[in-house]
């Protein structure tokens, strides 16, 4: 996901949770997402190894990222 833009906020109706790899939990986007109910982690190191559409399980009450399945898997 790229920065978020104001035509965006529609489409977050269908977002689960949204990981970064950059960012503070005060920005505007975290603002946004925390409003809605939306789980933010931010300061994610590694994200460049997750596969696109990897299914994923994001704990922001410990601040884990895992992996579940990849295109591969399923």
């Amino acid at each position: 996901m790229g920065p978020l833009r104001l035509e965006a906020l529609p489409e977050l109706v269908r977002v689960q949770g949204v990981v970064a790899a950059i960012g503070g939990i005060t920005s505007h986007p975290a603002n946004i997402l925390r409003a809605r109910g939306i789980p933010l982690l931010v300061a994610v190191s590694g994200l460049d190894r997750v596969p696109n559409a990897a299914v994923v399980d994001l704990d922001c009450n410990v601040g884990s990222l895992t992996v579940i399945a990849c295109d591969s898997d399923i």
